[in-house]
């Protein structure tokens, strides 16, 4: 940083104790590379069917003065996403494909949720005359219409259900795993690619929170989509076949998968698919295999979606293997 402004130093040393970091002093900016940033029109879309996380993600949105719109499912339901916004930001959930789809059972409709006499917190900060119905069919192509036309789609945690089963984006799948307890773990991932947007300001080698939720896997040929994966070690082409000596040694120098916490099966998750950069049409589908804003908790992992709302138009391709 440059010091030259009367208290500045202060003001920062202050924050950084405030915040346990180190911050170091420098007569002028690093002479790396850059790029302009632009804003993307930014919509957090809620489903009526479940608020929580999207809650949390727009208190934080809302306490760091981001401006977002809200979109629930009747707004994806009519379509024209790509006239209105640049990035869809799907928070996390705990929901399946069906209930994403199917929403609140239209048997109980209409199930308004206004503001009355009776009620009158309800209604806020948004409202409706129905609530059932869910995004549909038709909103899900919608949602791929948005994508292809340019559109950049972040999914954190359970959200990924909605592109990577849903067929937006194609060649991904469930990873078969057989003993996995994940119920709630502090765990190493290791950027594949480090030099992507996604990772600035990351080392190579980090930890993330994970509970929980579906785990996916790519071909060989698409393992360019993976920016971060879980664990350090990098499967081999011939992971299959036996392992020889070397391997155990090699296996044995890798630091261990759990940082805090614990879990079960974890070396069926090394190597698979923490963080996803998708390309689909003109825009791109970026989805979290964990939740990056957990409760409010995981400050250490947020930078992984700031990094992807401000580097929404400056992705780079995904490179051939």
């Amino acid at each position: 940083m440059i010091t030259a402004q009367p208290g500045l130093r202060s003001a920062i040393e202050n924050v950084a104790a405030e915040l346990a970091i180190d911050v170091e002093a420098a007569s002028a900016a690093p002479d790396v590379k850059r790029h302009p940033l632009d804003l993307p029109r930014l919509a957090v879309l809620q489903t009526w069917a479940d608020t929580q996380s999207a809650g949390w993600v727009r208190m934080i949105l809302d306490d760091q003065k981001i401006p977002y719109a809200l979109i629930m499912d009747e707004d994806v339901r009519k379509g024209g996403l790509r006239e209105r916004f640049d990035l869809i930001l799907y928070p996390n959930t705990g929901r399946s494909l069906k209930d994403i789809v199917g929403g609140i059972d239209t048997r109980h409709a209409p199930l308004a949720y206004t503001r009355t006499a009776q009620f009158p917190t309800h209604g806020t900060p948004t409202s409706t005359a129905d609530v059932t119905g869910g995004l549909t069919w038709t909103g899900i192509q919608n949602v791929e219409n948005f994508v292809r036309r340019g559109g950049v789609l972040v999914t954190l945690g359970g959200a990924s259900t909605l592109p990577l089963d849903g067929g937006i984006a194609r060649d991904v799948r469930r990873a078969s795993v057989k003993s996995l307890t994940n119920p709630g773990s502090e765990l190493r991932v290791r950027f594949r690619r480090a030099d992507h947007p996604l990772a600035y300001g990351y080392a190579e080698t980090t930890s993330v929170f994970r509970e929980g939720g579906p785990v996916y896997a790519v071909r060989r040929v698409d393992e360019g989509r993976i920016v971060l994966q879980w664990g350090t070690k990098i499967p081999k082409d011939d992971e299959d076949s036996p392992a020889g000596e070397d391997d155990k040694k090699e296996k044995e120098k890798e630091p261990p998968l759990v940082v805090s916490g614990g879990i079960k099966g974890g070396d069926e998750l090394v190597g698979k698919p923490a963080l996803l950069d998708i390309e689909v049409g003109k825009g791109r589908v970026i989805a979290f295999d964990f939740d990056p804003i957990h409760r409010y908790q995981t400050e250490s992992d947020f930078r992984l979606v700031w990094n992807a709302i401000l580097n929404w138009n400056d992705l780079p391709p995904t490179p051939a293997r």
